[in-house]
């Protein structure tokens, strides 16, 4: 289970980990298989399949602030990881039909 915030039709969620010094395994696993499936609220009628792909430059800072602003978490994990690495951000788009 991970938390997300929507942007547009995107359906964004941050490979935080908690703050912890390394990426989380499911940030890799995406990377590998983009491909994915997305159930809100753990139903499957609320969600679907999705690519998934890392939010770069500006796209991610700003998705980044958003998150912060949603979730204040955010902010110590940003803190935690500074000078170790930068937390991913991804983005997953509705696979078209």
């Amino acid at each position: 289970m991970l938390t997300y915030f929507t942007d547009e039709d995107d359906v964004i969620v941050i490979a935080s980990n908690y703050g912890q010094a390394s990426h989380p395994s499911w940030y890799h696993n995406l990377l590998k298989n983009a491909q994915c499936q997305v159930f809100a609220d753990g139903r499957p009628d609320r969600g679907g399949d999705f690519i998934a792909r890392a939010a770069e430059g500006e796209d991610r800072n700003r998705l980044y602030a958003l998150a912060e602003r949603y979730t204040s978490n955010f902010s110590a994990y940003a803190a935690n990881t500074d000078g170790l690495r930068a937390i991913p951000v991804l983005r997953l788009t509705p696979q078209s039909s």
